[in-house]
């Protein structure tokens, strides 16, 4: 098959290689626009509002018809932008409000954080001190203990001496 492709000297080739070129670039933007239907990602453009309102009109627009048109368009701006305001002063009312409670919270918080603290400090110096009490106890038998075995000692040396 490729022994039959005419030399890319001859005009044949080239044609064929724009062929090739206008399939592969056809071929891809199909399978672009299939995938885009699979995954449903749909590129359609909208006209707002829906229905269209469409008049017929006698004429074009006059001065007057334009001008009450910009004054109608800078009112509903201007009534906009304080709808707008009013909504950021809201916001940051609610804003202000929120980090004060949380800064409330965060305070109780901290507090109970500290007193549970304290008071298992204050537990485990008690258990602390119950436990060197203990062990305290242990030392002095142990002592005992080892007084006694020394003479013990002491006094087999000296029969086994005798």
């Amino acid at each position: 098959m490729i022994a039959d492709l005419p030399s890319p000297s001859e005009p044949a080739a080239i044609g064929w290689l724009f062929g090739v070129a206008v399939v592969a670039v056809t071929g891809t933007l199909a399978f672009i626009k299939l995938w885009d239907r699979l995954t449903g990602h749909k590129t359609t453009t909208a006209i707002s509002p829906q229905p269209l309102q469409v008049e017929s009109v006698s004429g074009p627009a006059s001065k007057k018809d334009c001008q009450a048109r910009h004054a109608s368009v800078d009112r509903d701006l201007a009534r906009n932008q304080v709808e707008h305001d009013n909504i950021w002063a809201k916001l940051g009312g609610m804003d202000r409000g929120i980090k004060r409670d949380l800064g409330e919270m965060e305070r109780r918080m901290n507090e109970k954080m500290e007193s549970r603290l304290q008071d298992l400090d204050g537990k485990n110096e008690s258990r602390v001190s119950e436990v060197h009490k203990r062990v305290n106890e242990v030392l002095n038998g142990m002592s005992t203990l080892s007084g006694r075995t020394e003479v013990i000692v002491q006094l087999l040396s000296k029969k086994g001496n005798q």
